[in-house]
């Protein structure tokens, strides 16, 4: 679980691409997932972190699997409904608030809204870098990737000296239901 849900938080994976992986998919060698045919059919190449690398060594070390990453007993991959279950068994052993729903799909959202946070924060043109982070989370469409900045705080977009109305006929608005 560790492994699996930090690929996730960590690479801004959908839930169900990691548990889609082949070995081969993840090269320990270089940090390198191979996703095949994501949610647009489309095949794409994420880096690992390092320590994300070195926990996914000492996974592969100690679990003997034979098709997949990461699969059951069986040699099967685990399905988003078993990866659903046990990431509410983990949030709930965490002791973690639970005032809105969550699910592991917010791991997802976590990675974006961080990644473009960090960049703001480092003074990086949000311009330039918003199309890498739409190739490696796999968006097919740039609104898709810009619906991101509806998420960060009010207060942390008022003070990235970016006129953030002109983004607004390419990305919607989030409702209070979405947050």
């Amino acid at each position: 679980m560790p492994v699996l849900f930090r690929m996730m938080y960590c690479c801004g994976m959908r839930p169900e691409e990691p548990l889609k992986l082949l070995k081969e998919d993840v090269r320990l060698e270089t940090g390198e997932i191979y996703i095949r045919k994501d949610k647009n059919w489309q095949d794409r190449r994420i880096l690992m972190s390092k320590e994300l690398l070195e926990l996914s060594r000492k996974y592969a070390n100690q679990v003997y699997t034979t098709k997949y990453f990461f699969e059951n007993r069986h040699g099967e991959s685990f399905n988003s409904e078993w990866s659903r279950i046990q990431f509410n068994y983990c949030w709930d052993l965490s002791g973690l608030s639970r005032r809105k729903r969550v699910r592991p799909y917010d791991l997802r959202h976590n990675f974006a809204t961080r990644t473009i946070q960090r960049w703001l924060s480092e003074g990086k043109d949000f311009h330039m870098m918003v199309s890498y982070l739409s190739a490696y989370m796999g968006h097919s469409e740039f609104s898709s990737t810009l619906y991101y900045v509806n998420l960060l705080p009010k207060m942390f977009l008022d003070n990235s000296g970016i006129d953030w109305k002109q983004f607004s006929q390419i990305y919607p608005e989030v409702s209070h239901e979405d947050n």
